[in-house]
Order: C-alpha cells, then structure tokens, then sequence
C-alpha cells in the first residue's frame, strides 16, 4: 500500500490528539479494572449465589409448576450470568470484525483486517465455550471440567492468534508490503481452520484435564499459560503501535491491561464456577473486547473526519485551482489521448483568439499544426510513441490563430491519469514579444562585435583577477600580440615596471574597499608594454560592469604616441614663439625709440625753419611709432597668454575688490557712469586673466563710444557650475556683419587714427576665455549698444590648470 506523508502541523496535531485518547482510554481502563478489586475490599461480592434446588422438596403435586420452574432459574444463576457475560464478549468480538473490515475498506489498513480476523476467531472459541456450557451444543463431558478447560483453551488462543496476527500485521508494516485481499483471506482461514479443530477437540473429549484446584495457591494452572502470553505479547503490541500509531494499535495495547487482570483472577482467585473472582474475569473479557472496538470506532469516526476535511480541502483546491486557471497569465488546455481539447482558460482562449466553447473539442492540431503533425515527428497523440514524447521539457514551437496567423510560443505538457483516464495538461506562452527582443538582443550583440572589432582603439576583457577573457584586433595590434596569445593571460603581462607588480594588488584593494582610481574615471595616461617589450604612452579607460553575476572590466586602451610626439613638437614651437615674440619686440623697439627720440631733435634744431604742416607730419610719425610700440607690447602680451607665471594667475580676490581695481584703473570720464552689480561682492575668483578680461571689455565700450557721455552695466551671476559676466554699454553697437570679426587679431571697426588701439583687446579675451574651458557671446545691434557675455568656470585657477 502506499503511504503519503502528511504535513508536520497536520502530524503534530495527530500527535496530540492520539496522546489524549491514549491517556483518557488508559485512565478508564485502569479504573475499570481497579473498581471490583477496590469493591471487593468494600465488601461487595460478585459471585452468583443459587438457592438450592431439591427435588424431594417438589414431590408434592399441591407445588404449583411455576414455582418449580421459577426455582429451577435460581438454581441455574449462575450459569446464565455467566452465559450473558461470555455472550456480550462475543457480540463484543463480533461487532469489533465487522468495523475491522468497514474501515480497512476505507483505507486499507493493514491492522484492521488482520485484528478483525483474529478476535472473530477468539469470539468463535468463545461462542462455542459458552454453547457447550448451556448446553445448547452437544458435549460429552461435564460442565465442572468442560467450562473450565474450555476457558482455558479460548483463552490461550485468544492471546497465541492476537500475538500472530500483531506478528503479521508487523511484517506487512516493516517490508511495506502491499495487503492482497487474497492474502487477508487466506490468513482468515487459518485461524479459522485452527479454532475449528480446536472446537470438534473440547466437544468429542469425554474426559477433559482438571483445570480447577480450590485448595491450590494457583487455582486455575491452565490459565497461567494465557497470562504469560498476554504479557509476553506486549513489546509486540508496542513495536506495532510505534510502527502504525493510531487509535487502534493504541487500544490493542491497552487492551492487555485488563486481559492480564482477568488472567490474575481466574489463574491466582477463582476456585469454583461462578464465584466472585470468575465473574470478574468474564466482565474484564468484555472490557478487553471493547476497548478494540473503542479504539476502531474512534478510528473509523477520525477517518470520516479526514475524507471530510480532504473533501473540504479538494474543494476548496478545485476553486483556488479554477481561479488560478482563470487569472494565469499563460494559457492552460486540456487534452485527451485524441488530441480533442477538454477544457481550456481565458488565456488560451485570449493567445489563440477563440472563445472558450470554440476551443471545447477543437482538435489540437488546429491551434499546433506543426508540431503535432505525424509526417514530421510523430507527435500526434494517438500514435504510440507520441505520449512519451510530449513530456520532454518546454518546446519552443508555432501556433495558429484563428485568423490564421502563426505566432511562436512555448509548450509544456504534463500527463496525468483521472479514473483510469489518461490526459494531458498543457501549459501555452505567447513569446512574440520575448523572440522579438531576442532578435534585437543578437542584433545588438553583432553590433557591439562589429563596433568592437572595427574600433580603432584597444579593447581588452578583464575578469575580477585581471585574466583577459576577449580582446579586439586593435589590441592585438597595439601590444603586438595575436589575440589568442592574450585571452587566459593576466593583464599585467601588458605593463612594464613598476606598474606589472602594483596590478594585483590595485585589483585587491578595489575589491576590498570600492575605492577606485583608474576604473570608472576618464582615462589616464599611463605606459604600455608590446610583446617585444618595447614601452608606449597610452590613454587607458577602464568601465566595470556585471555580466550573470560575473563582474567584469572593460579597458580602452589608444596608443598615444603620435600625439604626445606632436605635443613634444608644438611645445618646442611654442616656446621658440615666445622666443622670438620676445627678441622681435625688444628689437624692433629699439629702432623705434631711435626714430622717437631722432623727430624730437630734428624738431628741435629746425624748430625755427619748420611750418605748421611740417610739425603736423613730425607729430603723426611720433604718433606711429607709439602705436607701433603698443602693437608689439600687445602681440607679446598674446604670445604669452596660457604660458605665464605672473603669481597674479594664483590669487584669489573678492569680486568687489577686483571690479573696483579695474574701474580705478581706468579713470573714467566724469561724463561716463559704470554700474556694478552688488552681486560681485559675494564670489571669488583668480584675479588673472579676469582682470585683464573686464579691463578690455569695458576700456573698449568707452574708446568705442559715439557720444560724449555714456553708462556701462557690469555685472555677474553665480551659477551651478559657471560665473556668468555680463558687460553693456548703451553705445553705437557693432553690425551682426562683424559679430566674429572683432575677436580675430588686429581686427577694429574704426580706423586708428580715429580710436588708439592694435586691435588685440578683444582677440586676448577670447583666447584667456577658451584655455579656461569657458565661452564668450556678443550681442549687439547697430544703434542700440553692445552686451559681451562670459561663462567663466568656477573651477579654474589659471589657464590650462583645474583646482
């Protein structure tokens, strides 16, 4: 038989359950069986007494016959009690059978059916022994020998089939074996053919052993055999009540209790037919029966209780399931062994696009026609290889709408056997949209490998030990490896000294704290290693990402050794620039001083000789020569810009402080005001280049102006992350024409010998503004003024170099 385990809770409170019935059938059973001992010491004595019947008495015919026979019952006391008694121990025995039998058709306890038999048997030994007693069988010999030794007899196989049958029943439970009920029949005719032989055996002896010895200590020796037996038949009891324990096995053991009493009083008390202690015994052989029977009956009441309980829960499964199959998301049919569709959900209907009656005996190859086709894989449900091969995982496979489209899905089928009905349950997935991602997945991946191995920079794999798991072909390339020479090496191969032996340690202490340095940031120069062990500058940037609970790293790696020789080239050009910027204004100032210095004296000794327009063209020439000498002080000026070490690139001021220095270098006309905004009292900035930037934007909005007085606005706005300076005049403005021009060398919109200047200011302030990262905006229409704009990062110190 098979044995389903039952959930903890469930056993626990079965557990709880049994020990309470134990206990209160163990209380009972000891006082039933205590109380005529207990009485007895009261002075309550249970023997039959019968008035004594003589004959001689009754010879008169004036004794009317009534009397005579009413007479004759008080003589014979005692065998009716003892009828009654042995008699309500058989229907004891008999109705304990049939509830054995009722209950392991219900469900087949190996126990019930066995007991059953068992006690039948001992209620038969009974029978007779009570019908040979009365009489109302025949026997040969007397009742003062007959009774006793058939008590006897009944009783010793009373307690030998119980302890054979608890044998049996212990086989079945430890081999697990499954009960025939051939087998149940064949052991029921056993005990049968026994007890029947025993039976003929008591009925035909004429002269039966003396079982009885009133003077003896042990009066009843026959029935010390039943009393070892019963006793020695308790770990028997026991082992099975550990094996099965329930309320039968419970009561079978309890049961010996008052089997042994009984036992104790006939064997040790009874010493004459019907007295006080041979009552008891028969009263306690009802007990011994019925505590069975109790224990049978409080089983059969538990297992209603069950089937009601998973009749209860059946049902209430069947609603949660029907629930489940009406809100599950996926589609759910029903097969038979035809393919012809049983029953189905909302989902099923919803994929397919039928309603659910269309779909009821719809055949499955409608809705799969592909798959269930038999000239393909034999998948049809009435071939006898397409069962089998249904249970076999989730298929990826098409369907069939009811428009005909076909769609893919993915099908898992389970079989299962209702009433010897074999179906299948198939569970349906519409995976449109997963095959769609799937698609742009793969295509996203030949992108990614095309973009990777078409880069022009190195990328290089990386897992969380530094072992290289893939690289592109311009990697190869760089580090002149092939890229099967690199996938399975550590990345430190790569690097030359030190940096080949900080590598691991780098990666352990990123592991361990998070802190990183290279990963994550945006790249780094550092030196590279080719297989031939020559080194190389490179940028490296290195991104982490995790891949299936993987972490991996991704490294960029561009060989910069072109640039950093152009670098090396342009800094030479620059500074031999600077250079000649600096001998070229020095020495082309020198001459010019000669020329200013030369009209003086010139003029000077012709003074007297000179006229009106010769001291004009003397005043001019001086005039170009000073323009000459600022245009050079400004294009010096130019060339240094980005290169200078002036500690005013270093020092930080407060605004307000700055844009006063500006203004009182200036001086002003009276006839011109310059608003400040308050707003520059609260930032600081690097007085250089700033200085110098709103110096020549508001020097160039008074040369510029076409009027004789005039306001210029300055002002500053402190953003997230710029400073926005603003500088508006109310001027002539300048024509969108020249937006771009004016910031271009040597570029004016007036011509010098009507506005003094090289035509540098504004080229300067272009140049300051884009080392710094910032931008510079005009505005300006023609009539209406001028607005410069400059976003001004806060992070910047002095050009080219970050806080």
């Amino acid at each position: 038989m098979s044995f389903t385990p039952s959930p903890p809770h469930f056993q626990h409170f079965q557990q709880r359950k049994l020990d309470s019935f134990s206990i209160k059938l163990l209380v009972g059973v000891t006082v039933i069986c205590a109380t005529p001992i207990m009485l007895n010491l009261a002075g309550v004595d249970f023997a039959s007494v019968a008035k004594p019947f003589h004959l001689h008495e009754f010879a008169s015919s004036n004794v009317l016959k009534a009397t005579l026979i009413d007479n004759m019952f008080y003589a014979l006391a005692g065998g009716l009690t003892h009828g009654l008694l042995e008699w309500s121990a058989v229907i004891a025995a008999l109705l304990t059978t049939v509830l054995a039998f009722s209950h392991f058709a219900i469900n087949k306890d190996v126990t019930t059916p066995i007991i059953g038999v068992a006690l039948l048997c001992s209620g038969a030994m009974d029978a007779f022994h009570t019908l040979a007693a009365t009489r109302l069988i025949e026997a040969v010999a007397p009742n003062t020998d007959l009774i006793p030794f058939t008590w006897a007899l009944s009783r010793g196989f009373n307690a030998g089939i119980l302890i054979v049958g608890v044998l049996i029943c212990l086989r079945f439970r430890i081999t697990r074996t499954r009960v025939r009920l051939y087998q149940i029949g064949g052991i029921s005719l056993l005990f049968a053919a026994i007890s029947y032989f025993l039976i003929i055996y008591a009925a035909n002896s004429a002269e039966l052993p003396q079982t009885q010895f009133s003077d003896a200590m042990v009066t009843r020796p026959y029935d010390v055999l039943p009393l070892l037996l019963f006793t020695f038949a308790i770990p028997f009891f026991w082992k099975l009540y550990r094996a099965s324990p329930n309320l039968l096995t419970t009561a079978l053991l309890i049961a010996l209790i008052p089997e042994i009493v009984l036992e104790a009083h006939m064997a040790f008390g009874s010493q004459a037919l019907f007295d006080n202690h041979f009552n008891i015994a028969h009263f306690l052989k009802i007990v011994a029966y019925m505590v069975p029977f109790i224990g049978l009956v409080g089983e059969y009441i538990d297992t209603y209780r069950v089937q009601e309980k998973i009749s209860r829960q059946f049902a209430d499964g069947q609603q949660r399931l029907q629930a489940i199959m009406d809100t599950a998301i996926d589609g759910i049919l029903t097969i038979d062994e035809q393919g012809i569709i049983q029953d189905c959900n909302p989902a099923a209907s919803r994929i397919f696009q039928y309603q659910t009656e269309e779909m009821t005996g719809l055949d499955i190859t409608v809705l799969m026609p592909k798959f269930f086709d038999g000239d393909q894989e034999g998948y049809l449900l009435n071939q006898s290889d397409g069962v089998n091969s249904l249970s076999q995982g989730i298929r990826d496979i098409e369907g069939k709408r009811k428009d005909g489209t076909v769609f893919p899905i993915d099908m898992a089928m389970g079989e299962m056997n209702l009433r010897g009905k074999t179906l299948f349950s198939g569970t349906v997935r519409d995976i449109t949209e997963r095959k769609q991602a799937d698609q742009k997945l793969a295509e996203g991946k030949q992108r990614l490998q095309a973009v990777m191995y078409t880069a022009v920079d190195g990328i290089i794999m990386i897992d969380d030990k530094g072992i290289i798991q893939d690289c592109n072909p311009a990697a190869s390339r760089i580090f002149g490896y092939q890229s099967e020479e690199l996938v399975g090496q550590n990345v430190k191969m790569l690097m030359p000294s030190p940096y080949n032996e900080e590598h691991d340690g780098y990666l352990d202490h990123y592991h361990q704290t998070g802190v990183q340095n290279i990963i994550g940031s945006g790249g780094r120069e550092l030196i590279g290693k080719r297989k031939d062990g020559s080194t190389f500058p490179m940028d490296l940037s290195i991104g982490e990402m995790k891949l299936d609970d993987q972490t991996l790293f991704s490294g960029l790696v561009r060989d910069i050794t072109e640039r950093k020789q152009a670098e090396e080239a342009l800094k030479a050009t620059n500074e031999e620039l600077e250079r000649f910027a600096y001998i070229a204004s020095h020495d082309l100032k020198a001459p010019l001083r000669v020329i200013d210095n030369a009209s003086q004296w010139l003029e000077e000794d012709l003074a007297e000789h000179l006229t009106g327009d010769n001291r004009d063209n003397m005043n001019l020439m001086r005039g170009r020569v000073k323009r000459m000498e600022k245009l050079l002080d400004d294009l010096l000026e130019y060339s240094r810009v980005g290169r200078t070490t002036d500690p005013r690139y270093q020092e930080r001021m407060n605004g307000a402080t700055l844009i006063d220095e500006i203004v009182e270098l200036l001086d002003p006309p009276e006839e011109f005001t310059i608003q400040i905004s308050p707003s520059f009292a609260s930032i600081h900035v690097p007085k250089m280049p700033l200085q110098q930037i709103l110096l020549n934007l508001i020097n160039n909005a008074l040369k510029h102006h076409d009027k004789t007085e005039g306001t210029i606005q300055v002002s500053v706005e402190d953003l997230k992350e710029d400073y926005r300076f603003t500088v508006t005049d109310d001027g002539p403005g300048i024509p969108s024409a020249f937006h771009e021009q004016v910031f271009a060398m040597f570029q004016t919109l007036k011509p010098r010998d009507q506005v003094e200047g090289s035509g540098m200011g504004l080229a300067m302030v272009k140049k300051h503004v884009d080392l710094a990262g910032g931008t510079v905006h005009l505005e300006s229409v023609e009539g209406q003024g001028s607005t410069f704009t400059i976003f001004w990062p806060k992070q910047h110190t002095m050009e080219g170099q970050p806080v």
